[in-house]
């Protein structure tokens, strides 16, 4: 009877919700499996929140509904930077498009050709920066310098100060809101009892331990299919999250009669992220852990003793243990993972074996330069050949010249006006590219992530994992990997792969996340943020980026964010340098000159400065994220000592190479003579940036065994002139403005040389009308006046170069050029020489068939980079005009190119003049011996004489110069007067000796026969007159004089020359 008792209490006690006083228990995990989403409005449309360095939030109501994207603040001063620097390089002629506009086509150049292959941009692009029309040369859109922005113009112009986090712009890109802090999607994993998401001042993370359900918290990002085990019971229970994302499992812990033990049991939720590698499991398991604790008390399975006594004990300690609530347990798993996943492709490159890069040289491919040299509007033809032995030209198509015959000049002898050099085309094909990539070289690759809406790094992680590493595909077209990061918030110390880490800091540092997103109370990542991968190779530089944005995990437990696939290649890092310098002769006191330096090019010991400058964006042409400062790539700017061996000097200025463009200017000693080079290391600053040479072959020889390709400035000389000739047939537009083309292409590094020069004497030779010649030195002349009635120039210099012989160049041969105007001479230069060298310009009589704006001058260049003036001689011309080609009458001249192209050739008579000896007003005067003109009424009569033009040069200043007139005057105060002795009471009149006379006023004025020093109108001959007495002004640089004709002249017998002389 007393067993029976026994059993009866047992049962009893088995079916209530307290534990078992017998010992034979059992447990129940119940609860959520949930991911942190967006929150939206009750229609499905975005919430937003700024966020504080604390995670805590505030939502932003205003922006309730608003669709749009977040933007960092420095991304936006990025796009401003591109812009400021875009209007000062055209000098604020821009023009900024809406993507419309400039899709829509219709756009022109500047003598109004249409520009077509305008490249697309990027798809978020909303306007786009292009040179104003009177700057656009070219036809060919993708020769055009442009920017796309995808924010909008007025943003482009706003103030965004330091102190702006990120600014939340429309899908139009309208700017709605900007803050101090990060501007982001409002995200959580469950409302509050009331529905709602309150405002929080830290970070809150959810409870794993609350019972949504039963307390009334909505579950905003349940996660089904989710499969559960438990471990620590007897046997192994599971369940599955429902499409509610809760759970349940029950399962018995092993007995305890008679005695009591504290048991835990652990759920581990699978989760999975994909699996990219073709040999492994499409997927990866990655586990939560939660943890019940539980109790077994099985004191009530037998009395202490079977007499009433023990039985009433045990009576009391099943009433004690019942009492006890039963092991049920909440374990809500909440998701606080990101695993991004992806595969990188490193373009063109095998894996295996050596590194090994691939370059060849510049094929030295000849080739003419057409363009108008004569400035008719013609291209003027040209033909390869060399000077014969009597010093005339003839065709050869091995020459090492071509001649250029001026289409509006040609000579008389078949002899072209000009000759120059022979160019090489510019390799435009990249060179010095990777060709293999070692394995341990391939596995040094670093992988950032970066937050779009601040630009601030998230984790960076230093080299690929051993599973990551390995070759897609056709290895001869690319090699690749795959690829996992993981990105988390304070929920995933719940994860197995945190139970080695101490805390939360800890797991963070160990895989390297940014130390500001460590601690519990920070800005963690949210799910639909916008974040950036950059692939940066530590052995090559080779990179490449993709954005995405955070997705939610998916059912069944799949954490994966899909990264678009990684190209990687060379960076878009462009390098260049540009030299500062001055002018001499005419231009001595003109302002420096800033020139680029094309590849392989030179600079000058008396250069004022030269700068390296760096640009460094993302291939699509957009800023790279602002956290990459720091983290990009090393510089150095060396120079070459040695023949052979280890060339380069180890005394060397390194620089960082940020995001952006950076500017370095160059403290080394610029007084000697040597080669540099501008060299690229795939390593951040600071760190083991390894320049030794390797042991390339070929033209890589003495080039460093590792280093990053960049992309490097190449002139398009052939570009240029063919649009400056376009441009100089349109009188209103300047050709100097057109900025030299350059192709940009990847090569091993930056080359430029410096050279010594030291120009000696410029002669100038001619010959006197007594036949003794006259040889002047010019070289401290301030005034220089070169024409083309002088006989020679003869210049006599030094030009000392490096004493070493550069290391295979890439580029064309470099051949130093001397041009008087357009006619070139080639000399030689031997390196480390600096014995004293003549060069003789004999052929001036070109400086007055040439296009000339407001001087000539003799210059130094480099054959393949004639756009980088090493030196520079101005030497003044004068601008004078008459209707030339007789088609005005005695109206005022065109001022055209043809017209200016013939005004100084034989072929061509310049201005047919009628004599002025008739009697316009039939008054028995002739008309050269009146200096007024009325009819019978007294009123002026229509009589003009020949105008012609005298344009004063704006370097010229007014107050300072005087012009004098050389020329056959005619005196009009000594006209004879004598009665005709075969009509009586009629005079006779006869013009003082000379053949012309120059006015101030024309014909239909009354003039004063006074010269004007005397007050009067007319210009006496070899007489120094003030510009100011001309009429002339600063503001006020043309005037038009007259031309009365008094004597008949050979063909082209009659002749004015004009002396402009002036002080600085």
């Amino acid at each position: 009877m007393k067993r029976i008792l026994i059993l009866a209490l047992w049962w009893l006690a088995s079916s209530v919700c307290a534990l078992n006083p017998s010992g034979f228990e059992q447990f129940t995990h119940f609860g959520h499996v949930m991911v942190r989403v967006p929150v939206t409005t009750e229609d499905g449309e975005p919430v937003w929140a700024e966020y504080n360095e604390q995670g805590g939030h505030s939502r932003l109501r205003s922006l309730d509904g608003k669709r749009g994207v977040v933007r960092s603040a420095a991304e936006v001063r990025a796009y401003q930077a591109q812009l400021a620097q875009f209007r000062a390089q055209y000098q604020n002629a821009i023009e900024i498009l809406s993507i419309d506009q400039f899709r829509s086509g219709g756009l022109l150049t500047a003598d109004d050709r249409p520009i077509t292959g305008w490249p697309n941009g990027r798809s978020d692009a909303l306007v786009v920066a292009i040179p104003a029309k009177e700057k656009r040369f070219n036809d060919n859109g993708r020769q055009i310098d442009h920017y796309f922005f995808p924010v909008n113009e007025s943003t482009l112009s706003s103030s965004v100060g330091e102190s702006v986090t990120s600014l939340f712009f429309d899908e139009d890109g309208n700017e709605l809101y900007r803050s101090n802090d990060r501007i982001g999607l409002l995200t959580a994993y469950h409302t509050d009892s009331s529905g709602e998401v309150p405002d929080a001042t830290e970070y809150d993370p959810p409870s794993g331990l609350i019972s949504l359900n039963r307390d009334s918290y909505e579950v905003l990002g349940p996660v089904s299919g989710v499969y559960i085990e438990t471990f620590g019971g007897v046997g192994i229970q599971s369940g599955a999250s429902d499409t509610s994302g809760s759970y349940v499992i029950r399962g018995r812990l092993s007995p305890c009669p008679g005695f009591s033990y504290f048991p835990e049991v652990d759920g581990y939720a699978r989760l999975f992220y994909s699996n990219f590698h073709p040999r492994g499991v499409p997927s990866i398991p990655y586990h939560l852990r939660r943890r019940s604790y539980n109790a077994c008390i099985g004191y009530g399975a037998f009395p202490p003793g079977l007499d009433l006594g023990g039985l009433m004990a045990q009576t009391a300690v099943i009433g004690i243990v019942a009492g006890t609530p039963e092991n049920i347990t909440t374990l809500n798993y909440s998701v606080g993972v990101h695993m991004l996943v992806g595969q990188a492709y490193m373009m063109g490159v095998e894996v295996g074996g050596q590194t090994e890069y691939h370059a060849e040289a510049s094929p030295q491919n000849p080739y003419e330069v057409k363009t108008d040299y004569d400035g008719d509007g013609q291209l003027d033809a040209t033909q390869r050949g060399a000077f014969n032995a009597e010093g005339l030209f003839e065709a050869n198509p091995d020459g090492d010249r071509y001649g250029v015959f001026f289409s509006a000049s040609p000579r008389s002898d078949g002899q072209p006006n000009i000759t120059r050099i022979v160019d090489t085309a510019p390799y435009i094909a990249s060179t010095g590219l990777l060709k293999t990539i070692s394995e341990d070289d391939f596995k040094n690759t670093d992988i950032l992530v970066f937050r779009e809406s601040t630009g601030e790094l998230i984790v960076e992680r230093s080299g690929l994992k051993g599973d990551e590493n390995y070759v897609m595909g056709d290895t001869s077209v690319s090699t690749g990997f795959n690829y996992s990061v993981a990105i988390r918030s304070p929920e995933d110390m719940f994860s197995i792969r945190a139970m080695g880490a101490g805390n939360f800091v800890e797991f963070q540092a160990k895989q390297k996340v940014n130390p500001d997103l460590q601690a519990f109370d920070a800005d963690f990542i949210r799910t639909g943020e916008r974040i950036r991968v950059v692939m940066i190779n530590r052995a090559t530089g080779y990179m490449g980026t993709a954005i995405t944005p955070l997705t939610a995990t998916y059912t069944g437990g799949d954490i994966s964010v899909y990264v678009p696939p990684i190209l990687m290649g060379p960076p878009n890092l462009k390098v260049w340098t540009t030299r500062r310098f001055g002018r001499e002769g005419l231009l001595a006191n003109s302002d420096d000159v800033r020139r680029t330096i094309s590849n392989e090019g030179a600079a000058t010991t008396n250069d004022t400065v030269i700068e390296v400058h760096t640009e460094w964006l993302d291939a699509s042409g957009y800023p790279l994220p602002a956290g990459l400062k720091g983290r990009g790539y090393t510089g150095r700017v060396t120079r070459q000592v040695a023949n052979d061996g280890d060339v380069f000097d180890s005394g060397v200025k390194e620089f960082a190479i940020d995001p952006g463009r950076q500017l370095q200017k160059l403290d080394f000693d610029n007084n000697q003579a040597y080669h540099h080079y501008v060299q690229v290391n795939a390593q951040p600053e600071g760190e083991q940036n390894d320049f030794s040479t390797g042991d390339h072959t070929g033209v890589l020889r003495h080039r460093p065994s590792r280093y990053v390709p960049v992309k490097v400035p190449l002139y398009d000389e052939q570009s240029t002139e063919f649009e400056r000739s376009r441009l100089a047939q349109d009188s209103s537009l300047d050709s100097r403005d057109i900025t030299p083309h350059f192709n940009w292409v990847h090569r091993p590094e930056l080359s430029f040389s410096v050279i010594d020069l030291t120009m000696q004497e410029i002669n100038l030779q001619s010959e006197n009308e007594d036949g003794t010649v006259e040889r002047i030195n010019l070289i401290d002349d301030t005034a220089p006046v070169i024409n083309s009635a002088d006989d020679l120039v003869e210049l006599v210099f030094q030009l000392t170069t490096s004493q070493y012989q550069r290391i295979t160049p890439l580029e064309a041969k470099r051949e130093y050029i001397f041009a008087l105007g357009d006619f070139e001479v080639m000399f030689n230069v031997t390196p480390g020489d600096d014995g004293q060298q003549h060069i003789v310009f004999d052929n001036l009589e070109h400086l007055a068939e040439l296009d000339v704006e407001d001087y000539l001058s003799l210059s130094l260049y480099l054959n393949h980079d004639a756009q980088n003036v090493l030196w520079e001689w101005g030497f003044t011309t004068l601008d004078v005009d008459i209707d030339s080609d007789n088609d005005n009458g005695t109206d005022e001249p065109d001022r055209s190119l043809p017209e200016e192209a013939i005004e100084t050739t034989d072929q061509h008579p310049s201005k047919r003049i009628r004599l002025n000896m008739g009697d316009i007003n039939g008054n028995d005067i002739p008309d050269f011996a009146e200096f007024e003109y009325l009819d019978a009424k007294g009123e002026q009569m229509n009589k003009k004489f020949v105008p012609f033009v005298v344009e004063i040069p704006t370097h010229v200043p007014i107050a300072k110069g005087q012009l004098t007139f050389v020329y056959s005057g005619s005196d009009p105060l000594l006209v004879q007067e004598a009665n005709d002795p075969a009509k009586e009471g009629k005079k006779i009149y006869t013009p003082a000796p000379g053949g012309q006379r120059l006015w101030r006023k024309n014909a239909d004025k009354k003039r004063s026969p006074k010269g004007l020093q005397q007050g009067g109108d007319y210009l006496t001959p070899n007489t120094g007159f003030t510009l100011e007495e001309l009429g002339y002004s600063d503001n006020k640089r043309v005037q038009t004089l007259y031309i009365e004709a008094l004597q008949r002249s050979d063909f082209r017998g009659a002749r004015v020359e004009l002396v402009l002389e002036y002080d600085q």
